[in-house]
């Protein structure tokens, strides 16, 4: 909901649309198996957790229809820019990456990137080149700023087109420069091409 609200500091184009899902409920090992929102399980946070790959690849199969769907109402894939913030920036990552057809670009806010180790693979030819804004505070107690950073480094060795900008004192959350940074990333992409989607 705070993102949608958002989407008003972040437009770079007059005919922009949103399209904002919400992760379904969810128990999260985490949390003492509590339902919650979520959009994928976490069963530890450590740079040697076990990962939750069947809801990892089930996100990011919904998040393939979503594009599909835009695809399917006329919007070229290459006009689709894909973003996320936390578990959302990293199915964002992941979807983005091994996508069939050709994206705009991808937005990661203080996120990480999943099934780091064998993604490599995965990464399909049309988004090698994908243009990435990687965001994260470097205050951030929840998802480690060491982790943004180390996704970050493993994307660039299959794809040097992403930027990566680590924030003093913020946490787990966003910022006016962030905002501002994105708004840049897109007018990059989205503007200087004289495209608008």
């Amino acid at each position: 909901k705070q993102w949608y609200q958002r989407r008003v500091a972040i437009t770079a184009g007059k005919n922009m649309k949103y399209v904002c899902p919400t992760a379904s409920e969810r128990s999260i090992t985490i949390n003492m198996g509590m339902r919650m929102p979520g959009w994928f399980d976490i069963i530890e946070i450590s740079k040697f957790a076990k990962e939750d790959e069947e809801g990892i690849k089930e996100s990011v199969d919904y998040l393939h229809s979503l594009i599909q769907e835009e695809e399917g109402e006329g919007i070229p894939s290459e006009k689709i820019i894909i973003g996320g913030f936390s578990q959302g920036g990293a199915i964002a990552l992941y979807a983005g990456l091994t996508y069939p057809r050709k994206l705009g670009g991808i937005i990661g806010l203080s996120c990480y990137l999943p099934l780091h180790k064998t993604i490599p693979n995965k990464v399909h030819e049309s988004n090698k080149h994908i243009p990435i804004l990687q965001c994260h505070g470097k205050a951030d107690q929840i998802v480690s700023y060491l982790f943004g950073v180390k996704s970050s480094e493993i994307i660039h060795t299959f794809n040097p087109n992403i930027k990566f900008i680590g924030y003093d004192n913020m946490e787990h959350s966003a910022s006016l420069e962030e905002i501002r940074d994105i708004k840049f990333f897109l007018n990059e992409i989205i503007i200087d091409k004289k495209d608008e989607v």
